[in-house]
């Protein structure tokens, strides 16, 4: 579970008061996740995996600007997501990954490239 307590009221360059509808709420994620390990050589090591969750938010998201409003109705969504961990050495790993998100009025795509060092 996880609380989205963001409060987003401003103003935009034109002086538009902006206001985030569906803040102040919980997002619960449950899903399933499968990966496997391979070495190659003797420190390098490729663990590619998948996940998929299924996502419920209790309120809608949505956007008003001076008074017009734009709600997203999706309160469930379904998660995929791609990738693959390259373990260089013991404190150098390399990680890709591909994040999709559809819902019954949203789609969303991501992509990440991390570089993580250990000390």
């Amino acid at each position: 579970m996880t609380y989205l307590g963001v409060n987003g009221k401003f103003s935009d360059s034109e002086n538009a008061h902006v206001n985030l509808l569906g803040s102040r709420q919980l997002q619960t994620r449950v899903g399933v996740q499968a990966k496997a390990q391979f070495s190659l050589y003797k420190n390098i090591a490729i663990e590619p995996f998948a996940a998929v969750n299924a996502l419920y938010h209790n309120k809608p998201f949505g956007v008003e600007m001076d008074g017009e409003r734009r709600v997203i109705n999706n309160k469930t969504a379904i998660e995929s997501q791609l990738g693959v961990a390259v373990k260089i050495k013991s404190h150098l790993t390399l990680q890709a990954t591909f994040n999709r998100q559809t819902g019954k009025h949203h789609q969303a795509k991501q992509g990440a490239l991390n570089l993580q060092w250990t000390f």
